[in-house]
């Protein structure tokens, strides 16, 4: 009587780009060293299977593995459900999200020289930083319960305010329309 082993056959994506001795196979957390539990040689590199709820390809975890980070992707999305750009790179021996502020065509209403870049919470100057100009113009991406989608940022950018919106709730939770405008002191208000 003979028995019968079945082996299971690991698909491997390549050579450990930490540390260069194990294999990056299929674990159930997502795409690890096989060095990763391993008591000598001990390696804890890995890809999770889900960054701010983006599902991770074995393509993807391989751009990562042969270029230390991959292309940029608009898919990822914060607790508020709000979607925003960025790459994954290894960054000290870890995957990390290199965060990609997207620039809108349209330059600032309060300081005239920046440009609104869209960022993982806000619409931003991109003088935010700028120490001779220091603009702090902003506009929420979420604004009472309602996400401002980047064609509106634009238009309130260029017209000083919005046609009027639908979808905006009171702290209580009664639905309210109204129109987005930028104010004398450059902050947004909903009229």
């Amino acid at each position: 009587m003979s028995e019968t082993t079945e082996k299971t056959e690991t698909t491997t994506l390549g050579i450990c780009p930490i540390c260069g001795k194990g294999q990056i196979v299929k674990k159930t957390a997502g795409y690890a060293c096989n060095h990763f539990v391993s008591s000598e040689d001990k390696c804890d590199f890995i890809i999770y299977n889900k960054y701010s709820d983006k599902e991770i390809t074995a393509e993807i975890a391989l751009q990562i593995i042969e270029n230390k980070e991959t292309a940029v992707f608009t898919d990822f999305y914060s607790k508020e459900r709000n979607p925003f750009a960025a790459s994954l790179k290894i960054d000290n021996g870890k995957v990390i999200m290199s965060y990609k502020n997207e620039e809108l065509d349209v330059l600032c209403p309060k300081c005239g020289t920046g440009h609104i870049y869209l960022s993982k919470m806000a619409y931003n100057c991109s003088n935010y930083k700028n120490d001779e100009i220091k603009c702090d113009f902003t506009i929420w991406r979420e604004t009472l319960g309602r996400t401002i989608t980047k064609e509106e940022a634009e238009l309130l950018c260029k017209e000083k305010e919005t046609p009027i919106l639908t979808g905006f709730t009171k702290k209580d939770g009664t639905p309210i329309e109204g129109k987005l405008v930028i104010g004398e002191d450059f902050k947004v208000k909903l009229i």
